[in-house]
């Protein structure tokens, strides 16, 4: 039953830094796009997260029809996968292997920015993963907001533990460089960004500009430079769903983001969330949450822009 939105001939491969470019395709829903339409630019990673790539893509313009991430896609729940900086390794959540259903956080890996994800191994028994560029630092979420870390991306991540500083807060979403962390405030379902001190966090502070009443915001991704931020919200001046995928940007740090747009392209009357941006701005992994046959499913999407 998980494939009830047309997409049983999606392709395993899963285009990272470069775009799609197949053009014409339209749907906001899904597409059946093969690998021969896949066009991969090269990108150049960067450890400095100011240093962002140049786009390999027209970034004024819309999505494509976003695809299924297939080789990742079970019978259970499959949502925020994120990536490393190199984006051959990630991290997503799902219920696979949980005989109560629960969503735990696993591993995954490819060879090349063209090849699919595959590897899948169990991290913890957490959910809604976020890693910094260089895959030593892993978040996650029970009911609080964790942290593993490790000296080396050829061992295993430690124990998990609480991060001191956001208590009263969930859903975090780690910058590339660590620096800086987006979190959701519990007590009223807005976005807060706190920075990285010697004994964790400090407070986060309210990110007032995406603020709307009555509206929940959550569900951050933010480019290494830190000037365009995706997120899912509940506002309905724009809607499709419950909960849309937004995206806000700024010319500086320093400065409050603007120019706040829905995502329309991809949004659909379920659930859309975006996970992990590219620093080039080219592509965007979100979850798809819907109700089928009276229970609910989670798939992992991933959305390209035509090259420039």
């Amino acid at each position: 039953m998980r494939r009830l939105w047309g997409v049983l001939g999606v392709s395993a491969l899963v285009v990272v830094a470069g775009c799609v470019g197949d053009s014409n395709a339209t749907t906001d829903a899904g597409s059946d796009v093969s690998a021969s339409d896949q066009f991969v630019a090269p990108e150049t990673s960067s450890n400095d997260a100011g240093d962002s790539a140049a786009p390999q893509c027209d970034v004024s313009k819309p999505f494509n029809a976003p695809t299924l991430v297939s080789e990742l896609d079970t019978s259970g729940y499959e949502g925020h996968l994120v990536l490393a900086a190199n984006y051959l390794s990630g991290y997503f959540q799902s219920t696979r292997g949980s005989d109560a259903g629960a969503k735990q956080v696993y591993s995954t890996t490819r060879t090349a920015l063209t090849s699919p994800f595959a590897n899948v191994t169990l991290v913890n028994n957490e959910s809604v993963p976020s890693v910094t560029g260089d895959d030593l630092e892993l978040y996650s979420l029970t009911t609080t907001i964790n942290l593993a870390t490790r000296t080396n991306t050829s061992t295993a991540f430690g124990p998990t533990a609480t991060v001191a500083g956001l208590t009263g807060f969930d859903y975090a979403s780690v910058r590339e460089d660590g620096a800086e962390i987006y979190v959701h405030g519990q007590s009223d379902s807005n976005i807060y960004r706190a920075q990285k001190v010697a004994s964790g966090f400090s407070a986060p502070t309210l990110v007032t500009e995406l603020v709307a009443t009555g509206a929940i915001q959550y569900f951050v991704t933010v480019t290494p430079d830190d000037l365009v931020i995706y997120y899912a919200s509940t506002r309905t001046d724009v809607s499709s769903g419950a909960l849309d995928v937004w995206v806000a940007t700024r010319s500086s740090s320093s400065v409050a983001f603007g120019q706040l747009k829905n995502v329309t392209e991809l949004n659909t009357t379920a659930d859309d969330r975006p996970s992990f941006i590219t620093r080039d701005r080219c592509t965007l992994y979100f979850t798809r949450r819907a109700s089928v046959d009276a229970g609910v499913v989670e798939t992992i999407w991933v959305a390209t822009k035509a090259p420039s």
